[in-house]
Order: C-alpha cells, then structure tokens, then sequence
C-alpha cells in the first residue's frame, strides 16, 4: 500500500487546486445557464447518457482512492459529493432507459411520438 509521507508535493498541489478551481467553474457556468434559460424545455433522453455517467463514476472511485492514501477532510468532502452525484445520475439514467425500453423507443429520441 502506497502511503503520503511527506504531503503532497509542490506540483500535485497544484492540481489539486486546479481541481478545485475546475469544479468552481463549472458551478459557475451551471448557474449562469440556468438564469439564462428559465424556460428551456426538458432535455430529450438519448442513450449517449451512458457516456456522461460511467467516466463519472471513474471519478468518484478515484477520488475516494485519493481520499484513502491522503487523509484530507476536503477530499473526503470532495469525494463523497461526487460520489453521490455520480450515484445518482447512474440511477435515474437506468430509469430512464427501462422507461423507454418499455414504451419501445429506446433506440429512437423520445421527441419523436410513436405508436405503439
């Protein structure tokens, strides 16, 4: 087991902090979208969902073995957020796709309304 004996070096600092400053950003985008676009509609359901939820999940196992060899509380902060996000978007993506599965239209976007 690898263990941290000296703290973290200069450069992994850095990227720890680049990280955090990435998140932020995000965030910041996020919220500027939303006051912009109030009344946007739902966002159709396509199966590329999938793409977005497993590099999460990556994320958020990395994170908890990031956690484990550094002990930081805000990596533990950190990690259990992105963990419960990840957790979360997995879940309501299967949702979703065992809804479509069931109405038929899972290779079709959900825009279009077929009989069935």
């Amino acid at each position: 087991m690898v263990q941290v004996r000296q703290g973290l070096t200069v450069p992994m600092r850095l990227m720890y902090a680049l990280i955090f400053i990435n998140m932020a950003i995000v965030i910041v985008i996020w919220i500027m979208m939303k006051k912009t676009f109030r009344s946007a509609r739902i966002p159709i359901f396509h199966l590329g969902w999938w793409a977005f939820c497993f590099p999460m999940i990556s994320f958020g196992s990395a994170a908890l073995n990031y956690y484990k060899y550094t002990r930081f509380l805000s990596c533990k902060i950190v990690a259990l957020i992105i963990v419960s996000i990840s957790d979360f978007l997995y879940v309501m993506v299967a949702c979703l796709t065992l809804y479509h599965l069931a109405r038929r239209n899972l290779f079709i976007s959900s825009r279009y309304k077929l009989p069935v």
